[in-house]
């Protein structure tokens, strides 16, 4: 199992921060999606080795009941 450096942000600030591990970075996105619709985070990134694995943000609210998670992932994470 990798571990990833995980920054949680609100207000454009890192309020939080720990080391997730866990077995890839689709599972990785899934654990950080569920951290932010349960806290108070607006956006998660995840390093590992200096590079970006991948980044979860809350969007804006709409009516149209879309999800209210975008996330990103870095080309490198797909080849696990």
């Amino acid at each position: 199992m990798a571990i990833y450096q995980c920054f949680f942000f609100s207000g454009g600030r890192i309020g939080y921060w720990e080391n997730v591990e866990c077995s890839g970075s689709m599972l990785l996105t899934a654990a950080l999606s569920d951290r932010l619709k349960n806290g108070k985070w607006k956006h998660v990134e995840a390093w590992s080795d200096g590079k970006l694995v991948c980044d979860v943000r809350r969007k804006r609210p709409s009516n149209d009941g879309a999800s209210k998670l975008a996330a990103t992932h870095s080309v490198l994470g797909f080849a696990e």
